[in-house]
């Protein structure tokens, strides 16, 4: 039975309920806590009542570690099963800074977060009208009127400014995906995201990479379109009912 329990302990539970198996790092000691906090306090923000003020400038290494993913991204999600079969991937910390006006910003979010999130929330992922396919990677905004300053990024690598319709849709799930992984980094070991991509770029071939990303889109498109329909049936029964 202890040694069960030991098992236990020591997997990571993912969004459709599969767990992996977890790296235990070496002389941890974690603390209990009643609360899993989901925003890094430290003051980047005002309160609410408020307006935000501007994050700290990043670090020289935070800004390369952030191109290095944004130049990257089709790659990891490329290898999405790779990542999420693998806690030390899954767990790979992603130097981005998202944050919500009068609240402050996430802790930082790793390779899982994002991943489990673009599978999760179809309006994470957006299609242009000639269908090529972006993935909203930043996340800047106010939770409480919808005014935002998302970023999305292309397969190529370029980014470019997604100020959303649907901010509300957006940031609950980042959140709550975030909230499940806040015990796992702690207590468990990770990659840096350059091991990763370095791993990926020698393991991944051009049909199996071409193979994954056509299959995301698909799946990514549909579960789009499921989310409107299902957003137009509910304004419909909504005016239905004020009617």
């Amino acid at each position: 039975m202890e040694n069960l329990n030991k098992e236990t302990a020591n997997t990571i539970r993912l969004q459709d309920g599969r767990t992996i198996q977890g790296y235990p790092k070496a002389n941890i000691i974690i603390e209990e806590t009643k609360e899993v906090p989901v925003f890094d306090t430290t003051g980047v923000y005002f309160r609410i009542g408020k307006k935000p003020i501007k994050s700290q400038p990043s670090t020289i290494e935070e800004d390369m570690l952030e191109k290095l993913f944004t130049d990257n991204i089709f790659l990891i999600l490329a290898n999405r099963k790779r990542i999420l079969n693998d806690s030390r991937m899954l767990l790979t910390p992603v130097a981005v800074r998202n944050g919500l006006a009068y609240s402050g910003e996430f802790q930082i979010a790793t390779l899982g977060v994002y991943l489990e999130w673009w599978l999760n929330a179809p309006y994470s992922v957006l299609f242009d009208e000639d269908d090529t396919m972006s993935l909203i990677w930043f996340l800047s905004g106010s939770p409480l009127s919808g005014c935002n300053h998302c970023s999305k990024v292309y397969e190529d690598g370029s980014t470019k400014e997604a100020g959303v319709t649907f901010f509300d849709k957006l940031w609950p799930k980042f959140a709550d995906i975030l909230a499940d992984y806040h015990e796992p980094k702690k207590r468990f070991e990770a990659y840096s995201l350059p091991e990763v991509i370095d791993i990926l770029k020698q393991e991944t071939k051009t049909e199996d990479y071409i193979k994954s990303i056509e299959d995301f889109h698909k799946q990514a498109k549909t579960a789009l379109l499921d989310a409107q329909l299902h957003h137009l049936e509910e304004k419909s029964r909504v005016c239905q009912n004020v009617c």
